[in-house]
């Protein structure tokens, strides 16, 4: 079923960004080398290393935590992206990449809205599933389980984007064989201020996944978080 794109959202190193754009592309490629030999009644390759190149078009803002003056300080830096077409609900579908923006522009004319543009060069673009989407929590607790049919093997990685925070707030990832009994699976750096952090995941990853957090009195969190299974 086709998805319309009004409900993407774009989340930027612990920023929610998706009314500040209105374009979004993501190209992964890998170079081939041609092997092809006498003989060969078709051209064979060998895959080579993989990249990907996103690049957003969007507004200009002029909010200290707009996306202009976020992206634009990010120029030559690690940055962390997560964009979900479908919108962030729980088992959506997106993009986790890690990157160096290598590209910002600024754009205006005399008769149209001043406009952005933001590029970001990665060797890690990966596909992920919302876990917990974009939400305040005031006190401990867990997300809703998240059933993938089956344990995986060869690890993956998992995001977190912090939009707002007061405190210093534990979060990690449980995961379990049959939906009752959790173990813990990867713990992000305890979070104390506005940000976003990718952390590898080796090993199994059982059927059952689900976010935990744990909160003191007076703490709350506003976050984002996704799985990527390999």
């Amino acid at each position: 079923m086709a998805v319309h794109g009004k409900q993407t959202k774009i989340f930027v190193n612990g920023r929610h960004l998706s009314t500040e754009f209105d374009s979004f592309e993501l190209q992964m490629t890998a170079d081939t080398a041609e092997k092809s030999a006498f003989q060969n009644t078709s051209k064979t390759f060998n895959p080579g290393q993989k990249t990907a190149t996103l690049s957003a078009d969007g507004f200009f803002e002029v909010a200290a935590t707009a996306a202009d003056k976020i992206l634009s300080d990010a120029i030559g830096v690690s940055t962390i992206w997560c964009v979900f077409p479908e919108g962030d609900a729980i088992t959506k579908r997106g993009y986790g990449i890690v990157g160096i923006d290598n590209a910002h522009k600024v754009m205006t004319t005399k008769d149209d809205n001043a406009r952005i543009t933001a590029a970001c060069q990665s060797n890690t673009a990966e596909t992920i599933i919302s876990l917990l989407p974009l939400s305040t929590k005031t006190a401990s607790g867990s997300g809703t389980a998240n059933d993938n049919g089956a344990a995986t093997t060869d690890g993956g990685s998992a995001y977190i984007h912090a939009t707002a925070i007061t405190g210093t707030v534990e979060v990690k990832l449980e995961h379990s064989a049959d939906n009752n009994t959790w173990a813990d699976l990867v713990s992000f750096t305890n979070v104390s201020a506005i940000g976003a952090e990718r952390k590898a995941i080796t090993g199994t990853i059982n059927q059952y996944t689900r976010a935990t957090y744990t909160l003191g009195a007076g703490e709350s969190i506003t976050m984002q978080i996704s799985l990527h299974r390999n």
